[in-house]
């Protein structure tokens, strides 16, 4: 079971531990879409700690939070988006020049 229960809002995410009922906000300084399809979002505190775990994100950082998710999605699989990507931001990486 995840130690920490996230909810990813427009501009922000809430953060709540099972551990208590507590909840906490961060505000999002940058969402981007991987090169993977999947999604990093960089929060502007730290909202974690070491030992915590999240469904569908890998925490990361040591001054401000990183959520980082994976691509679930699989080739052929109709390209449907994690239902947090609400707010993701879609963008092109240009080809380097020959």
């Amino acid at each position: 079971m995840q130690s920490l229960i996230l909810t990813v809002g427009d501009g922000y995410v809430t953060v709540r531990s099972r551990r208590g009922s507590r909840a906490r906000v961060a505000r999002i300084l940058g969402d981007e879409a991987t090169r993977e399809g999947g999604r990093r979002i960089t929060l502007d505190r730290l909202i974690h700690a070491s030992d915590d775990d999240a469904e569908d994100f890998r925490l990361e950082g040591c001054v401000v939070t990183v959520l980082v998710r994976e691509s679930d999605r699989r080739p052929g699989d109709g390209g449907e988006k994690h239902p947090s990507d609400r707010a993701s931001v879609n963008y092109e990486v240009p080809e380097k020049a020959s």
